[in-house]
């Protein structure tokens, strides 16, 4: 439950796995046509890592769902690409108005970071003030990813036997 959704996005903003084929399975080909028409608008074939893409799919139950870039064409991320990416989405999400994100953990899936990684570029802005935000709850694939992401993040993660921390 969250008011705003942050997906991964590759640079070709082709929902092909993860959130992005949810998306794609719940919502059908609304959200990727729109993907379409954005690069098509922008003259632009794909989306440099570090940028975001928001959307407002129609049925949806997010004040926005947030396509974001924290890869290159090859799957390769950083550390700070990753920071600087979850700002713009953090930031992006307060001016929709949310007061909660619900946030993958980026470049850690077909990207190349690792959960570890994942979890420094978090601590790196854990403490940054994303008004009118008071809640991000990072979503991973699996329970025991989970529990390491909260250990790393050192928060009390009360809802453990789910796939997601709270921050």
């Amino acid at each position: 439950h969250a008011d705003v959704l942050v997906c991964s996005a590759n640079p070709f903003l082709e929902l092909s796995g993860g959130v992005g084929g949810a998306l794609l399975a719940r919502y059908g080909h609304v959200v990727s046509e729109e993907l379409e028409q954005l690069l098509e608008g922008r003259n632009e074939k794909w989306m440099p890592a570090g940028q975001i893409v928001i959307t407002h799919p129609p049925r949806n139950p997010y004040l926005a769902v947030i396509h974001a870039v924290a890869v290159d064409g090859f799957y390769d991320s950083n550390i700070d690409k990753v920071v600087e990416t979850v700002r713009r989405a953090l930031s992006a999400a307060g001016a929709e108005g949310a007061n909660s994100v619900a946030l993958a953990a980026l470049a850690t899936g077909y990207g190349s970071l690792t959960l570890a990684e994942f979890g420094e570029a978090i601590l790196r802005i854990k403490a940054e003030e994303h008004a009118p935000l008071d809640r991000v709850t990072i979503v991973v694939p699996a329970m025991h990813r989970a529990e390491d992401l909260a250990n790393l993040l050192d928060v009390d993660n009360p809802r453990q036997q789910r796939r997601h921390v709270i921050l």
